[in-house]
């Protein structure tokens, strides 16, 4: 269970930091496609959009 767990937090702190890397100013005015995921994944809206459904 450890090992699951050191494995997990390895693989989204490597999700986190590419994804942080993404969020260069690349001279666009739009946001990329994993700059908009990652500033769109707001916990309390998904948790208000679940509770609804």
């Amino acid at each position: 269970m450890k090992n699951i767990r050191r494995f997990s937090q390895a693989l989204f702190l490597l999700l986190f930091l590419w994804l942080l890397l993404q969020t260069e100013s690349k001279g666009a005015n739009e946001l990329g496609y994993p700059v908009k995921i990652f500033l769109d994944a707001d916990p309390l809206t998904t948790t208000g959009h679940l509770s609804r459904s």
